[in-house]
């Protein structure tokens, strides 16, 4: 259970809304899913280097209430990828963690994006 005040964060959820191009590729573009308050704990960060500059690099994990429409959007995504933007800095979801009913939460594994 998580304690009250803990959603203390504003995250937006994005999910990848591309569409097929007339060559057969693929034209990213991302779609807010929602903007929400969310618990954010960093796991892990790492300096990383990106065009000769030097960057830390954060792993974190996203606590946000659950919300039915997400469950029927997982199952309708069919390998399109979430992401969450974070105090203007942009994370890959790589993991989803249903809390389950009676907690009502769901928990995002986030790496940030270069």
């Amino acid at each position: 259970m998580i304690e009250p005040g803990a959603l203390n964060r504003k995250v937006t959820i994005q999910y990848n809304a591309g569409t097929a191009d007339v060559l057969g590729g693929l034209n990213k573009s991302w779609a807010t899913l929602a903007t929400v308050s969310a618990s954010v704990e960093i796991l892990d960060s790492k300096a990383v280097t990106y065009a000769a500059q030097r960057n830390v690099q954060a792993t974190l994990k996203v606590t946000v209430r659950y919300r039915p429409t997400w469950t029927l959007y997982n199952a309708t995504c069919r390998g399109r990828h979430l992401r969450v933007i974070y105090d203007g800095r942009t994370f890959g979801v790589i993991g989803i963690n249903d809390l389950g009913e009676r907690q009502g939460m769901v928990e995002l594994t986030c790496e940030e994006l270069p």
